[in-house]
């Protein structure tokens, strides 16, 4: 897939504020066990020269948004006599929700187990009866997301007799007050060693954590807003809702409403309280969402723990040491292992103490948990760092073991002041490119770099309805930035709308030249182009590129994001030499002016792999797409629908190499994210869903490949125009599926459609037309009308020959189209010499255990048969066998080969061997298509014959019979083989 790049409106009359950096160590109050200290970068208090930005903040409203979740943990309650309406009940979960914000109760067994299993949450506490758990824990106890079990019944020596062989088995309780107690230590443990932590490994310091950086910017915009007084009760209001039923969680935000103050910021954040599961939770997972909710919050513990440090830095001796104990994964703690001279980061708010005992304590309490080790840090602080955005893993310390038996792991950091220069170069950058007039804008602009369209929308919106009504510059780019939200979301006639109202405005306010119109043509030329009208789309980006070439430097990013552009759309028009030389263009470019980790740099690779892919280059391809993972990997959270398209292109490629099992597992990576990150309608769903499709039907699960592309097909219906390629595609798609299981005139109304909107959207010379074309032409052989089948697989052939190099895959399609009509027509010397082109372009195209490579060695064996030469034909038939019945494949691609085989044998007079491979391919049709499907009858018909030569004439009309009457169901009164299948059946009849 071409990815599209999107150009950046720039605002008038700002300026932005350079930011400042100060060391992050904070210490709290002296009543606190622990220290607190933050691992993310500084900001300086408000300054003067910002007053009129925030003085515009304050006009501005919160944005209405909503949470998710209040805590990263839920409760489950299995026992067969819960009843809610009991007072004994209600109290009991009422006691659960002082510290468990979510419950579920459960009275049947299967239904608990079944919600379980198909629960993606991280961490379920449970508790259980004595009767239940002894039967559900064998079935979920090695789930990951179980965390914690407790057993609540009337005989504890008894069911301690089982309990004890499970671990995570917490205990066997007989009064709820000493079940809540441990409980509630487990949960806050849980909590607790939720922290986020990413580990980089000194010997492979490429991979690095992109939400450590994106949670630094978004910190960054947050504390350059300046909230207004309503700001508390706003988020209190929200925090009510999340915990309705949670009566002392209520009471605790009512004293926060009346109580809190900025100077109390810390006082709360270390309170076992909803603001600490909340935001701890929404750091944890970048849910921004949640952290701008919270950013009033976040904005006074940072700036309090700021002054703190400032008061307190005298105190430091030169280096002390400060400890952390909670549990690690195991399999993140053996990476940690691996990573001495490496990079630590905590991306929250941390929690420490300069008690060694008591963080040993919580380490010791981590080695309880199934599948977790204990560790206690040991973090030594230099307090002249400057910055601590990471903690490094001092290469000459070490860690060691404590207690065996406790499996508890000392470790030895050291706090670094030097940024990770690669990551650094890439925040600064991402940084500089979000970087805008106010905190609000700011914001906006990191709500689409990370792919959260959502709040980038109620965040634009919001600031529209509030702009002056003659700040002509400030509604400009706020209609621009809702064109682009709208354009990422796949809700084309939206954004043009956006980006219209833009341009008009621009173009009364900014001189002919100036590059914000450029970008305004640019942006309405990318609409265009996912609409599919391609040469309106050319026209625009033209436009863009003629500004961009006069008013920008050679090496501007902009330029090569031009250059780019109008290379997409060449992609798309099928000018794939066209398209190849304006993405190199923007690549050099994009190579010269952006750090090595850059998304754009990412997205120009992925384009370049793109074009490699369309021309049949598949090696190139992967290496191109491969390319563009690593730094998408690199550079962007892991829900980013960019990701998922890198997932979904190195899919393809996979697909197209014939790796099925490689493929879907890309594909199906990359539709969970897009179902995560996109609105339900949005093209790129439907093309995970289609390319999904794809591998089932290449592996012959027909049934599964039509859900699929009949999924893909309603989101394109809903959300592109009636004649777009990708509509066209989905037709064609579903035509082919149709064409497999055997319903030809399904199979040619599907193709049909597809093939009029391809005529109305593309050039005459596009190869999806080609395709278009053979597919039309594959189905006509199939319902026996071999002359109109001969003229639309040679018009495919005529327009590969003008728009495709010779080596393109699409020929060896159109020449194995060419040379099955022949077969069929019996012009044996004509199907052998295409099927022979076709083996010759596979052998350069695909390696030789290829399912394709199967396919073509059966072809070209099964013509030499015919044509009378059985020793060759036989040579070619084992090729085939042998790379199908070891690789992934279609099983019915496999039955062909076994019917050829059957028919060489027949020809050889080895009649047992003929009924064995002709069986064979029978019971893999039978078992893999509709009981009415042609290719039945076609077995049928050849095993009769083979009992015929057998002179076992019964058997023979059986199977005669048989293939007629399925023949009928499907096939034209005139089809050459039904008449085929009627006459054979009549000579048996006539030997009985």
């Amino acid at each position: 897939m071409d990815k599209k790049k999107t150009s950046s409106r720039s605002e008038k009359n700002t300026t932005v504020k350079p930011t400042s950096k100060s060391s992050s160590l904070r210490q709290a109050t002296a009543n606190f066990h622990e220290c607190i200290t933050t691992t993310e970068q500084s900001l300086p208090l408000s300054t003067s020269n910002q007053a009129a930005r925030y003085a515009r903040s304050q006009r501005i409203p919160s944005i209405p948004m909503r949470m998710d979740i209040a805590q990263n943990f839920f409760l489950i309650w299995l026992d067969s006599s819960i009843d809610k309406s009991n007072q004994d009940c209600q109290r009991f979960l009422t006691t659960l929700n002082h510290f468990v914000n979510t419950i579920k109760t459960y009275t049947d067994l299967n239904e608990c187990v079944e919600f379980i299993t198909a629960s993606t949450h991280e961490n379920i506490f449970m508790i259980t009866s004595g009767t239940l758990g002894s039967q559900c824990v064998p079935f979920i106890h090695h789930m990951a997301q179980i965390d914690s079990i407790y057993i609540l019944c009337g005989n504890k020596s008894k069911h301690d007799q089982w309990a004890k062989d499970w671990q995570k088995i917490k205990g066997v309780f007989t009064d709820i007050r000493s079940l809540c107690g441990v409980l509630q230590q487990d949960i806050h443990l849980c909590d607790r060693d939720s922290t986020p932590i990413a580990i980089t490994n000194a010997q492979n310091p490429d991979q690095l954590d992109p939400t450590f950086m994106y949670t630094t910017l978004f910190k960054e915009a947050v504390l350059d807003i300046h909230y207004d007084a309503n700001e508390i009760p706003k988020l209190t209001e929200i925090c009510r809702k999340l915990y309705t039923d949670n009566k002392k969680e209520l009471d605790i935000i009512n004293e926060f409403e009346h109580k809190y103050t900025a100077e109390t910021s810390i006082r709360w954040y270390t309170r076992e309280c909803f603001v600490y599961h909340i935001l701890n939770q929404a750091l944890r997972t970048f849910d921004a969402t949640t952290m701008l909710v919270m950013g009033v919050f976040i904005r006074h513990l940072h700036l309090h723990l700021q002054r703190l440090h400032s008061q307190q830095k005298h105190l430091f001796p030169e280096k002390f040491q400060l400890y952390r104990g909670q549990a690690l994964l195991t399999n993140t703690f053996h990476q940690l292992q691996a990573s001495s001279g490496g990079l630590f980061s905590f991306n929250s708010f941390l929690s420490t103490s300069q008690d060694r005992a008591v963080s040993y304590r919580f380490a010791a309490a981590a080695t309880r948990k199934s599948d977790h080790v204990g560790v206690l840090f040991q973090i030594t602080i230099d307090p002249k760092c400057s910055s601590t955005p990471f903690a490094l893993i001092d290469k000459q310390g070490q860690s060691y073991q404590i207690h065996k038996e406790l499996q508890l792991f000392e470790v030895e950091l050291v706090l670094t002041q030097n940024n990770d220069p690669k990551l650094a170069h890439l925040t600064k950058h991402i940084r500089d490119k979000i970087s805008r007039s106010t905190g609000w804008h700011t914001l906006g602009a990191l709500f689409l770099q990370t792919g959260d369209f959502h709040q980038a929308e109620a965040l634009y919106r919001t600031l529209l309805m509030n702009v002056e009504e003659d700040d002509f510059n400030e509604i400009a780019f706020l209609n621009h930035q809702l064109g682009r939200v709208y354009s990422d979301m796949g809700e084309y006639s939206k954004a043009l709308e956006y980006y219209e109202k833009d341009l008009e405005i621009s173009k009364q306010s900014l001189p002919p030249t100036h590059s914000d119109l450029a970008t305004s043509y640019s942006n309405i030329g990318g609409v265009y182009s996912d609409m599919g009208e391609y040469s309106k789309a050319l026209e625009y980006y033209e436009k863009a590129h003629k500004i961009y070439a006069q008013s920008l430097p050679p090496t501007h990013p902009d330029l090569a994001t031009s250059y780019s552009n109008i290379g997409r759309v060449y992609s798309h028009m099928g000018e794939y030499s066209k398209a190849l030389e304006y993405y190199e263009k923007a690549h050099k470019i994009y190579a010269q002016s952006l750090p090595p980790t850059h998304p754009d740099l990412a997205t120009s690779y992925s384009n370049i792999g793109g074009v490699y892919s369309h021309m049949g280059e598949y090696s190139k391809a992967l290496e191109y797409y491969e390319k563009a993972h690593k730094i998408y990997a690199q550079s962007l959270p892991p829900t980013h629908p960019d990701l998922a398209t890198s997932y979904n292109n190195i899919g393809r490629v996979y697909s197209h190499m014939g790796e099925y099992l490689k493929a879907l597992e890309h594909y199906e990576k990359a539709h969970k994210i897009y179902a995560q990150s996109l609105p339900p309608t949005h093209p790129d769903l439907a093309t995970s869903y289609g390319n999904i499709g794809g591998v089932y039907s290449h592996m012959g699960e027909y049934s599964k490949a039509l859900e699929y592309y009949e999924k893909a097909h309603k989101i394109y219906a809903q959300s592109l125009p009636p004649t777009h390629p990708s509509l066209a595609t989905s037709y064609g798609n579903i035509g082919r599926v149709y064409s497999h299981m055997g319903e030809y005139s399904k199979a040619l109304e599907y193709h049909e459609k597809g093939h009029k909107m391809y005529e109305q959207s593309l050039p005459p010379t596009h190869p999806s037309l080609a395709t278009s074309y053979n597919n039309i032409g594959g189905v006509y052989s199939h319902i026996g009308e071999y002359s109109k089948a001969l003229e639309y697989c040679e018009k495919a052939e005529k327009i590969c020959v003008q728009s495709l190099p010779q080596t393109h895959p699409a020929f060896s399609s159109v020449y194995s189209c060419l040379g099955r009509i022949y077969r069929y027509l019996r012009d044996y010397s004509k199907a052998l010499m295409f099927f022979e082109k076709t083996l010759e372009m596979d052998r350069n195209i695909f390696s030789e255990r290829h399912p394709f490579m199967g396919i073509t060695y059966a072809n070209v064996g099964d013509v030499h048969r015919l044509s009378g030469d059985i020793k060759s034909g036989l040579g070619f038939l084992e090729k085939a066998r042998d790379i199908q019945e070891n690789v992934t494949c279609d099983p019915v691609s496999i039955a062909w080969t076994y019917e050829y085989l059957g028919g060489t044998y027949l020809a050889m007079k080895e009649y047992t061997r003929a009924l064995e491979f002709y069986g064979k391919a029978l019971e893999i049709r039978e078992k893999c298509l509709r009981a009415t499907h042609p290719y039945i009858a076609d077995a049928q018909h050849h095993l009769a014959e083979v009992y015929k030569e057998m002179k076992e004439y019964n058997a023979a009309y059986e199977h005669a019979e048989r293939a007629v009457q399925i023949a009928q169901e499907k096939l034209p009164a005139t089809h050459p083989y039904l008449l085929e299948y009627r006459k054979n059946a009549t000579d048996i009849e006539q030997k009985l």
